[in-house]
């Protein structure tokens, strides 16, 4: 095996890329799950599109501004890096649709749902992105992945037949239009990200800017100018977390891992969340699971297995070009 075979799929010549973005995809997963749990906990005292808005706001207000330090967004004006006004419209989308729709029904959905049915919600995701893969982007997935990834659908099946769900409707609905949301994004994400032409930083800090303003006029027209006071306590450590971590790292992580994996694999590795949440919850929530939500959960996790690529990257897969590096 020459060298050029250890080399990720963006060229970057980084030994094993699949693993490292896989690993990232997994440690967000962690970061969102405990984020699911804080949102949970807050939005006993916060307005849930206000909490939405203000978490959105702080991520697009850190990341601007690691952008400008950088340099980046000034090469938007000038310079080599100036990006053509339709990759500039495609992150408009992206921020609308994952920003603006995406936070703000996930946020509802939390609001209407316990934190473990609205993981199971989000999971159908996986549907959702692999056909929108083939449709938009040519990525077919093998025999093999297509298995994966209902046996994780059926997980899902599996796990809502052992839960009653009367009353639940209105947190699922706000739940289903979070997965259109967030499968667009995922698409137009990936799209960007294999032409190699824009870096993480820059793809997350434009599409928050324009995501963050539409989401906080909304939260404003709907619930009203928020009181400082509801922020404090553990409400207060949340809006930190969820605006840094969960929002501005996490987003970044998940962009660099959408140029070498396909949307359909992030988001099926994205359901260890299913697992990661009840057990969470359990913990800090006291939360309780019967038997078949755990014999969900496993079905689940068989998927998240089989689904994924072990190998090279084959041609005709959409992989990516040269990866820029950070200030290019």
């Amino acid at each position: 095996m020459n060298g050029n075979a250890a080399r990720d799929e963006s060229g970057g010549g980084v030994k094993h890329p699949r693993l490292i973005a896989a690993l990232g995809v997994l440690f967000v997963t962690l970061i969102w799950s405990i984020s699911t749990l804080l949102f949970k906990t807050s939005l006993r005292t916060v307005p849930p599109l206000t909490f939405a808005a203000a978490q959105v706001a702080l991520a697009a207000v850190v990341l601007g501004a690691l952008a400008l330090a950088r340099g980046e967004l000034r090469g938007q004006w000038s310079g080599p890096t100036v990006l053509p006004r339709s990759a500039l419209a495609r992150l408009a989308v992206m921020g609308i649709a994952r920003y603006a729709l995406g936070q703000a029904t996930f946020i509802l959905a939390l609001a209407h749902l316990p934190a473990s049915s609205a993981t199971f919600v989000f999971s159908l995701n996986n549907l959702a992105i692999l056909l929108m893969g083939i449709a938009f982007l040519q990525e077919v997935p093998s025999l093999r992945q297509w298995g994966g990834g209902l046996l994780a659908i059926g997980g899902a099946y599996l796990f809502f037949a052992a839960r009653p769900a009367a009353g639940e409707g209105l947190g699922i609905a706000f739940g289903l239009v979070n997965v259109f949301a967030f499968s667009g994004y995922n698409i137009l994400a990936r799209g960007i990200g294999r032409q190699g032409r824009v870096s993480n930083l820059l793809v997350t800090a434009v599409s928050l800017a324009c995501g963050a303003p539409i989401l906080l006029l909304v939260a404003w027209l709907v619930e009203g100018p928020p009181h400082p006071a509801v922020f404090s306590g553990v409400a207060l450590f949340a809006l930190i977390w969820g605006g840094l971590l969960d929002t501005g790292l996490s987003l970044s992580l998940w962009n660099r891992a959408l140029r070498v994996l396909w949307p359909f694999e992030v988001t099926v590795l994205a359901r260890a969340q299913m697992i990661e949440v009840p057990i969470l919850a359990g913990w800090f929530l006291g939360d309780t699971l019967l038997t078949g939500e755990w014999l969900g959960i496993g079905v689940t996790l068989a998927g998240i297995v089989l689904s994924q690529r072990w190998g090279s990257a084959g041609r005709g897969n959409g992989s990516a070009p040269a990866l820029p590096r950070p200030g290019e």
